[in-house]
C-alpha cells in the first residue's frame, strides 16, 4: 500500500513504527494517541556534495544535498570538513528529521554499518556523488 504524508486513521503501530493495519512507516502525532502521519517508503537516497580547498588556510569546506525519491530532502550549507564527512552530515541531518527510519546503532551510539550498506540491506538505491570545485562561491 502506497500512502504519502497523508493522516492515517488506524491508531495502533507497532514496535518497529509499522501501522499495524497499512503496514507502512509512521510516526505518531504528538498529543494524539489516534492518528500518525503515513511516512513514504525510502526507496532512493541520492547525496550530492561540493567539496572545496582553502589554500590560503589549508582547510577544506563543502556543502551537501540529499534527496529522497527523487525530492529533496535536506540541505547543508558551507561546513568545513574534509573526505566524505558532507555524507555523514547529510545522513545525521537526516536520521534525525525521521526520514530514514532504516538506521539502526549499537549500543554506543555509532551506525551500525556505513550508509551504503545500510541502503543496500534495506533495499534501497543509494548514489553519492561528489566534485571539487575550484571558488569558493560554487559550494
Amino acid at each position: 500500500m502506497t500512502m504519502t504524508n497523508e493522516q492515517c486513521k488506524h491508531p495502533r503501530v507497532w514496535p518497529d513504527g509499522n501501522c499495524i493495519q497499512c503496514g507502512v512507516l509512521a510516526t505518531m502525532f504528538p498529543g494524539k494517541s489516534d492518528a500518525h502521519v503515513v511516512i513514504p517508503r525510502v526507496r532512493s537516497l541520492t547525496v550530492i556534495g561540493r567539496r572545496w580547498f582553502d589554500r590560503r588556510y589549508g582547510n577544506t569546506y563543502f556543502s551537501a544535498k540529499a534527496f529522497i525519491n527523487g525530492e529533496i530532502a535536506a540541505e547543508i550549507g558551507y561546513e568545513y570538513g574534509y573526505g566524505n564527512h558532507f555524507e555523514d552530515r547529510i545522513v545525521e541531518q537526516l536520521e534525525m528529521m525521521g526520514r530514514l527510519p532504516f538506521i539502526t546503532r549499537h549500543e554506543n551510539g555509532s551506525r551500525k554499518g556505513p550508509i551504503s550498506l545500510l541502503c543496500r540491506e534495506n533495499g534501497v538505491e543509494y548514489v553519492c556523488t561528489v566534485s571539487d570545485v575550484a571558488r569558493k562561491k560554487d559550494l
